[in-house]
Formats: C-alpha cells, structure tokens, sequence
C-alpha cells in the first residue's frame, strides 16, 4: 500500500479516535441517569490504529474499485478544486443552492469600423445570472446493528471500518463519478471543429483511434491529433481533457500513453499525450460504449454540501459529523450513527450532497439580432464540453 494511502486512512482515523465517541460518564449515586449502552467504538477499540496498513491490503475484496477519471478530473488542483463556498442552505427541502453571475464576452461585430464620440448614447452591459441548485444526494442505506454486535464491532473494528465506513466511501466516490459523466454529457454543446464542420449541442464527432495492420490492433494518431485541435479551434486554452475507457482506454495502451488517473508522474502523462486522459470505466455504461467527453480544466466545478456542517451533534449515543475521505482529500460526508432505544440497535450511514456547475452557459456566446446584420458570436453554443465516439477500423 502506498505512503499516501497508508497516511490518509491513518489520518481519518484519527479524526474518528478523536471525535466519534465520548467517554459515557457513570452515574452517580442515587441519581437516575437514562439507559446508555456499553459501546465505545474509539477507546475500547483503538488497537485499529495498530493494524491500519491491513485495512486496504493489496486486492482486499472490499476496497477494489473502479477507475473514476471523472471524479479524478474534476477535482484535480488544476481544475481548481470543490466549490462550496458560494451555497446557502434551504434545510426545509434538504437542498443547497447559490446564485452565479456571469458575463457575455465582446463579439467582433461589436466593433465599428467609424470613430463613434464619448458623446454618443453608450451602451450599458448587463451580467448575466443563474441559480445553482445541489439536489444529487449520494449515501449508504441505513445499516442497523444491535447492541450485541456493537460490542463484536468495538472487538473487531478495523474489520468495521473496512467493510462499512470506507467501503461506502469508495462506492460513493464511483456513484460521483458516474453522476458527473452524465452532467458532462448532458451539456455537451456545439463543437465547431477544425476542418469547419459544426457539430449540433449534444451530438458525437465519430473519429477512429485503433485501426488494424496485419492483424494486429495500431493506434491511429494523426485522428487523435484532430480531437486536440477540435479543442483548440473552439478558442480553448490549456490542456485538453479527455475522459472514457473503451477504445481510449486501448489507445493509450497501443500508444504508450499513460493516464493521469495512472501511477506515474502527472507531467510526463501529459507530455505524452499533449492532453490529459482520464479512465473512467463507468463511461461506456453511462455514455454509450466507447463514448468519451473532450473538455479542459477550469470548465467543469464539483459542488459539494455537507448538511451535518450545520448540525454537528457529538453524544455518547447520537453522532452526526463530518469526517473527511482519506483518499480525496478535498471531500468529506456526513456520517451519522444514533442509537435507537426502542431496538437497543445501532443505525449507522454516510452520505453527501453533489452537483457539477460549468462556466459556460447556454448564452455566454450570445448574439444580437437587433443589429444588422445579426451580430452572432464565434462561439455561439460552445459550452466547453464535447462528445466524441472513438471508433475501431
């Protein structure tokens, strides 16, 4: 196991050693006092801490996961990281939301070809506006456990941290992925690629990427190169981004590129490959098979809510706080865990609230048909985010 991972998970659970549980204090004499179960799920089982390199050991059933290069991207540092800043709070409805302004960008028909006077009537521009909503909630199903078991637990914690806290956590990392490839999808705009065709909002540009040599499978770089340059004619700075698996995720085999969700230096991929790819292999099941979305850094942004940030009880018997991902550290969920009196049983989840925000709207390029003739942006309905199909011939 990794340094980064062995010090991550050492580093969330110390933050549930620290804030999980406090010391139930005994009653004193003659005062009646409400029942409290005998479970201490940090003190009387701190020997996790001696065994958490045998938490995610190599091929552990219970810590595989897919490749989630679309979470990986979007909050990549270059991208700017997870937004959360900009929400307030609507607990009534359980959702959070914010207000976004925005800006059209001047059009070269905007200029004049005439000297116009100070003293001519200016114009007034006005900032464009819109309501980001956090509505996607991702979190584990409600795990009852009875008090008995809760003693078994505090005998066998590191198999309970294992198995229920981190387990979930990597299953929701994968649930956020697949609902930010079918954000990506769904603002797929127009794609005025290189050679001058324009591709409609929400359609793929077909390109093959794998062709065959006496029978054996070559990657067919000079069409990858027009997806770069697809990226550049749309007046797109920085690196492109490219996320699906399939036959990309074979391309990069064939071609000797790496990932940048792979395991060697994120610079070198990048030079390789003049883009960043990242493999999701929730692509083609989201998308469609060999499916992929061009788009760069700083376009798409993580929206992410924490509803316990606004509750934060921390009982001997009731615990709603937020601990953070040990391997995503610009995350953290909710975990909550009450003991239920009624059933003498434990209930215990984790969750989150999540939405993605792109830069661009439908009207950041916009035109204006008052003048005449139509003043009409280059970039009329480019949203930064682009379908391809890459094929195989």
């Amino acid at each position: 196991m990794s340094a980064l991972l062995a010090g991550g998970l050492h580093f969330f659970l110390i933050v549930l050693y620290v804030l999980f549980v406090i010391p139930i204090a005994p009653a004193e004499a003659g005062v009646m006092m409400a029942a409290t179960p005998f479970v201490n799920l940090a003190g009387a089982c701190s020997d996790i801490l001696t065994y958490v390199e045998s938490i995610a050991g190599q091929n552990n059933p219970f810590m595989l996961g897919r490749k989630i290069g679309a979470l990986d991207y979007i909050t990549s540092p270059m991208n700017g990281g997870v937004k959360s800043s900009l929400i307030s709070v609507d607990q009534g409805r359980k959702l959070a939301h914010g207000r976004v302004v925005y800006k059209q960008r001047a059009r070269p028909c905007d200029m004049v070809t005439t000297p116009v006077g100070l003293c001519t009537t200016p114009q007034t521009p006005r900032p464009k506006e819109v309501d980001v909503t956090i509505q996607n909630y991702v979190g584990s199903k409600p795990q009852s456990f009875s008090n008995s078991d809760m003693i078994n637990i505090c005998q066998d914690t590191t198999s309970f941290i294992q198995d229920y806290v981190l387990s979930f956590m990597r299953a929701g990392r994968e649930r956020v992925s697949e609902i930010i490839l079918a954000d990506l999808k769904a603002t797929v705009g127009i794609n005025y690629q290189h050679n001058g065709a324009v591709t409609a909002p929400g359609v793929c540009v077909s390109k093959a990427i794998i062709g065959t040599v006496n029978s054996q499978k070559v990657p067919l770089f000079g069409n990858y190169s027009e997806v770069l340059l697809d990226y550049q004619n749309n007046q797109l700075n920085g690196i492109p981004v490219v996320i699906g698996d399939g036959n990309l995720w074979q391309f990069t085999q064939l071609a000797a590129l790496a990932c940048c969700n792979a395991s060697i230096p994120f610079d070198n991929a990048v030079m390789a490959a003049q883009s960043a790819i990242y493999i999701d292999q929730a692509a083609s099941r989201v998308l469609t098979p060999n499916q992929a979305i061009l788009t760069g850094f700083g376009i798409n942004h993580l929206l992410w809510f924490n509803e316990n940030n606004n509750i934060n009880i921390n009982t001997p018997i009731q615990q709603h706080i937020v601990v953070p991902d040990p391997l995503y550290p610009s995350l953290s969920w909710d975990l909550d865990f009450v003991f239920d009196e009624c059933t003498k049983s434990w209930i215990f989840k984790i969750g989150a609230w999540v939405d993605t925000f792109n830069i661009f709207q439908a009207d950041s390029f916009g035109s204006d048909p008052s003048v005449s003739p139509d003043c009409h942006d280059d970039l009329e309905g480019m949203l930064g985010n682009f379908c391809y199909d890459f094929t195989s011939i």
